[in-house]
């Protein structure tokens, strides 16, 4: 999971005063826009009172902005890393790169191999 997610992180003061401060809006033009754009904006009023705002219609990984090989393979190193070892990884994404001429065992044979942590209140029991 990435660090940003973790709860001690979301916990931390810094993060909950940021939280108090934002405010988010519905807009039905955006809506109107989904499933074929994920469109969203940002602003941030800085403590002079400038403003910084950016606009999105879509993000990296979104089907109209799809992610390079290389893109995916680095987030799934960031997301697998805690439950893979990096061989385990590198064979991964070898596998999923030949899918095509693959068997669906050869995957399913890795996945078993992923380590799972247990929810600390089901280890409890």
């Amino acid at each position: 999971m990435p660090e940003q997610y973790a709860p001690e992180r979301i916990r931390r003061r810094d993060v909950q005063e940021l939280l108090c401060r934002v405010v988010v809006h519905a807009n039905a033009d955006y809506s109107k826009r989904f499933p074929d754009e994920m469109p969203c904006r940002i602003t941030v009023v800085l403590n002079n009172g400038h403003t910084l705002t950016r606009e999105m219609h879509d993000y990296p990984g979104f089907f109209t902005h799809p992610m390079s090989w290389d893109q995916a393979c680095a987030k799934f190193t960031i997301l697998a890393e805690p439950f893979t070892t990096a061989d385990l990884r590198a064979r991964l994404v070898t596998v999923i790169d030949e899918l095509e001429w693959r068997r669906v065992d050869d995957l399913t044979q890795l996945l078993a191999e992923v380590r799972v942590p247990i929810p600390a209140e089901e280890s409890n029991r």
